[in-house]
């Protein structure tokens, strides 16, 4: 995405005296943001999410003890696979892995159609 300086900046720079070709945004810029970006997937990812992570697997582990390994019914492979099911199939884990995903590229949409929307073309 290339980001052009808008009508109301070029009208200010010809009042001003400053006549030019249009204003891009340094790549160096757009590097920056990605890294940042970045940086805080990392940081969310290795912070918060795995520690809810592993404090959801622990929780898990407590009830596939008491319901599949401490179950007289089931021999210790077949409470191995249930412990196996309800940590596959466990919607907590699952929205904790797909965090970042779920709720970070509604940010850069919104990133991107505010940045080249009209409110931002009329600053």
């Amino acid at each position: 995405m290339e980001i052009k300086e808008t009508a109301f900046f070029k009208n200010q720079s010809q009042e001003n005296g400053i006549v030019g070709e249009d204003y891009y945004v340094n790549q160096k810029h757009e590097l920056e943001a990605k890294e940042a970006k970045s940086r805080l997937h990392a940081e969310i990812d290795d912070g918060i999410v795995r520690n809810l992570t592993q404090r959801r697997l622990q929780g898990l582990e407590i009830f596939a003890l008491q319901n599949c390994y401490q179950n007289p019914k089931y021999n210790f492979l077949q409470a191995s696979k249930c412990e196996q099911y309800f940590v596959e199939n466990d919607a907590k884990l699952h929205l904790l892995k797909n965090f970042f995903p779920d709720h970070f590229v509604r940010h850069d949409r919104d990133h991107e159609r505010c940045s080249s929307g009209p409110e931002f073309e009329s600053l």
